[in-house]
């Protein structure tokens, strides 16, 4: 269940970011939106930081050079 909130919170931040964008006519839609993006980036940041050291979340791949 862990690794489906992630992505959900990454897909919000995306929404908030777009919207926040778009809204430059009005101002308290604006605030509003900002608002939410900022909450939505402190929970991904504590959401992050619990899955590692749960060690809940999937591992980076590596990349490395192969010299022959």
């Amino acid at each position: 269940m862990f690794r489906n909130v992630p992505p959900g919170i990454q897909c919000a931040i995306t929404v908030h970011v777009q919207t926040l964008d778009k809204s430059t006519t009005n101002d308290r839609i604006r605030s509003l939106f900002k608002d939410l993006l900022f909450n939505d980036l402190d929970m991904a940041e504590k959401i992050f930081r619990y899955g590692k050291t749960k060690n809940w979340l999937h591992p980076v791949p590596r990349y490395e050079i192969i010299r022959s």
